[in-house]
C-alpha cells in the first residue's frame, strides 16, 4: 500500500500535467486564431470557415470535458467557453473580426491562467 505522502505527490504531479496540457492546448487554439485572423480580414471564406469550425470544436470539447462535481468554476468555465463559441460562429457567418477578437481576449486570459497555475506550481512538487 502506498504512503499517503506519495499519493500527495503523485497527485500534486498529475495535476501540474492536466494544467500544463490544457496550457498548451490554449496555447495552440490562440495561435490558429491569430493565424486565422488575417485571412478572415482579406475576405478568405472557405480556409476561415474550416479554421474557425475546428476551433469551435475544440472549445466544443473543452466544454464538454468540464466536471460537474468542481462546482461554480464550471459554470463559470461552461459560460466562457459558450461566449467564446458564440463569438467564433459570428465571426465565421460574418467575416467580423472584432467577434474574433472577443474570443481572443478570453482565450488568452485563460491562456495565461492555466500557464500560470501550470508551471508556476511546478517549482513546489518534490
Amino acid at each position: 500500500m502506498p504512503k499517503p505522502s506519495d499519493v500527495y505527490r503523485r497527485t500534486q504531479r498529475d495535476t501540474v500535467v492536466a494544467r500544463g496540457a490544457l496550457a498548451t492546448l490554449f496555447s495552440s487554439l490562440v495561435e490558429a486564431l491569430e493565424r486565422t485572423r488575417p485571412l478572415l480580414t482579406a475576405g478568405h471564406r472557405d480556409v476561415t470557415n474550416r479554421r474557425l469550425l475546428q476551433c469551435q470544436k475544440v472549445v466544443i470539447g473543452l466544454r464538454q470535458g468540464l466536471n460537474p462535481e468542481a462546482g461554480e468554476i464550471t459554470d463559470r468555465l461552461a459560460q466562457l467557453y459558450d461566449y467564446v463559441e458564440r463569438c467564433l460562429g459570428e465571426a465565421n457567418i460574418t467575416l467580423d473580426a472584432a467577434r474574433l477578437d472577443d474570443a481572443l481576449v478570453v482565450l488568452r486570459n485563460l491562456r495565461d491562467g492555466y500557464q500560470g497555475v501550470a508551471y508556476g506550481q511546478e517549482a513546489l512538487i518534490p
